[in-house]
């Protein structure tokens, strides 16, 4: 399938404007799709600082909430996951969460993965993946007898009309062109050189040109980002979500109910990334603590992070979010505040690009405590 072709199909799907995605109820549905880490993607890699892992016994809580391990290899990779920028409001994103909203318990979900010893994912279900595929093909108006998908437990991938796809042990689906799209000559899409503006254009014309293959009742905005690089260039993220009647709805569509839009070198609509996290094992709704009592526990040294810094203190935190950690490696989709330090090593860009400052991300479980075991501890009591 030449772009021209491709255009006109995509084209032929239900749209959904941007005003129309602000107003419209939701439809409840039996299953969230989607996921991932709350533009985290934004930052590097996360892998974990060398911090001392212990926790007291289990409080009895009267409670048939199963305890929750927070566990280090969750944390695993390479790099920190620290961004850039020279002030820490140009990291945007759409967030629904926020310090004023007055939340008694969230939802904790038990990771569908089967995992190894050392909690590294060892495989998915075949079948599953397989399926997804199905599904967002079907958005193309691909049918399944069109599609040979080869598949083992660590992926499958299949290709049809000019189109390819490929889903992971997470059962996230990349859809990507063998001829990318030309957009209008108006929107200006490109990884470092686009404005906030110009995504929030391209954002508008995405939505009602190919809103169809989201598969959302609600969709809601997300451009985020906002770090740089070393070179200076600021760069963000096109991506939609699930919205909610709810600000746990709202919560869960956007860490769990995702489509991010991909752009290749040249600017041209290269492909769609649809994110999918199993919410069928829910643990139950938790108690948690508001970021202020969480502010305390990081004060104290109750954290994680994969800076290569402690702490740096209360002074240092610029901003606060919740979200939940959605890695291959996480036992538990489970709610934390994700605190935004700034790190002694402030000279981030070094010559090319004078005065970016380094924010390192330190985390702090947002489940009560009496529901935790294996607590993080750096040095500090966790109380």
């Amino acid at each position: 399938m030449n772009a021209r072709i491709l255009s006109e199909a995509l084209g032929e799907l239900d749209i959904k404007y941007v005003e129309e995605a602000l107003g419209y109820k939701k439809r409840r549905r039996a299953r969230l799709w989607g996921a991932a880490a709350a533009c985290a993607a934004c930052a590097a890699v996360i892998m974990i600082a060398a911090g001392v892992f212990a926790g007291p016994e289990p409080a009895e809580t009267g409670s048939p909430l199963p305890v929750l391990t927070v566990d280090a290899n969750a944390f695993g990779g390479m790099g920190f996951e620290g961004y850039m920028a020279y002030d820490v409001s140009e990291l945007v994103s759409a967030n629904p969460w926020n310090e004023e909203m007055a939340l008694e318990t969230l939802p904790v979900y038990k990771s569908g993965l089967a995992c190894e010893e050392f909690g590294r994912p060892r495989y998915g279900d075949e079948g599953e993946m397989r399926g997804r595929i199905i599904e967002i093909a079907a958005r193309f108006g691909i049918p399944e007898d069109e599609l040979e998908i080869s598949s083992d437990a660590g992926g499958a991938s299949a290709g049809a009309r000019g189109i390819n796809f490929s889903a992971d042990i997470q059962l996230t689906v990349y859809a990507y062109f063998e001829t990318p799209v030309e957009l209008p000559e108006e929107y200006n899409f490109s990884h470092r050189e686009s404005s906030y503006e110009d995504y929030l254009a391209v954002a508008a014309y995405m939505l009602s040109e190919y809103g169809g293959l989201l598969g959302m009742d609600e969709p809601r905005l997300d451009v985020c980002g906002g770090d740089y690089n070393i070179y200076g260039e600021q760069g963000y993220r096109l991506a939609f979500y699930e919205g909610g009647e709810s600000a746990e709805e709202e919560i869960i569509g956007f860490n769990f109910s995702r489509a991010e839009f991909y752009c290749d070198d040249a600017g041209r609509f290269s492909g769609v990334r649809f994110y999918d996290y199993d919410l069928s094992q829910k643990l139950g709704d938790y108690p948690v603590i508001s970021s202020g009592e969480a502010l305390e526990l990081l004060c104290g040294g109750a954290y994680i992070t994969t800076a290569p810094y402690e702490f740096p203190g209360r002074d240092s935190v610029k901003k606060v979010e919740l979200i939940y950690r959605t890695s291959a490696w996480d036992e538990y989709l489970m709610p934390y505040y994700r605190f935004y330090a700034e790190l002694p090593d402030a000279g981030g860009g070094g010559a090319d690009a004078p005065g970016l400052k380094n924010y390192g991300a330190y985390y702090v479980p947002a489940v009560a405590g009496e529901y935790l075991d294996g607590l993080p501890l750096w040095g500090g009591e966790f109380n």
